[in-house]
């Protein structure tokens, strides 16, 4: 069963600066829906989006108007360098609406790196 509570484990520790709400950081990310089997990941900015585009990280500003409630509470106070991995149950992910190939109540996990907080 999906875990009910917000999960976050250090898979890799970071010597950077820490990553606090309001900074705009630069991160590589992977997103999966929790299931019973491991199936491909619904986002990830490792992957090329077309033929024409590099493979590019993410780059956003933390706070809840930009991102789910998860990924913020997954990455404030993390230390530039860092690996981290992180379960949201749907209070803390789309909930019941879902989001594109996100169903509705849906359990995500992320495994994201932490490359910098943009100056």
């Amino acid at each position: 069963s999906a875990p009910a509570e917000f999960k976050r484990s250090t898979l890799i520790s970071g010597k950077g600066e820490l990553v606090k709400i309001g900074d705009s950081i630069t991160v590589h990310y992977t997103g999966w829906v929790w299931s019973e089997t491991i199936g491909d990941p619904f986002d990830s900015s490792w992957v090329q989006r077309d033929a024409q585009s590099p493979v590019t990280p993410a780059t956003f500003t933390l706070n809840e108007d930009n991102l789910i409630k998860g990924f913020v509470k997954a990455l404030d106070g993390v230390a530039v360098g860092s690996q981290v991995i992180a379960v949201m149950p749907p209070a803390d992910a789309y909930g019941e609406a879902g989001q594109g190939a996100i169903p509705a109540n849906a359990t995500l996990i992320f495994v994201i790196d932490v490359l910098g907080i943009n100056k």
